[in-house]
């Protein structure tokens, strides 16, 4: 018996992940004028974490990371492996 199996067979360097980190700052829910632990899941499930990010970055000295939203990973490259099998 003959298996061929082939992985990727154009060769496409495809981007799999994209780097997330938008700071490297230790962003605090104090950062975000929060009030604390409570205030911070309030901002949270209304919501208001994004704008608020983005107007941060935005309006201060926390700087934005060079690689955010940048290729991270990428897809395998081509992989052909035969196969040979034997059965009595």
């Amino acid at each position: 018996m003959f298996d061929t199996n082939v992985l990727n067979l154009f060769n496409q360097a495809t981007v799999t992940d994209l780097f997330t980190n938008i700071s490297p700052a230790n962003l605090t829910a104090s950062n975000f004028g929060a009030g604390g632990e409570a205030g911070a899941i309030q901002a949270v499930f209304n919501g208001g974490l994004t704008s608020r990010t983005m107007g941060l970055l935005n309006s201060s000295s926390i700087s934005s990371d060079a690689r955010y939203k940048a290729a991270q990973s990428y897809q395998a490259p081509r992989e052909i492996r035969f196969g040979l099998g034997f059965r009595f």
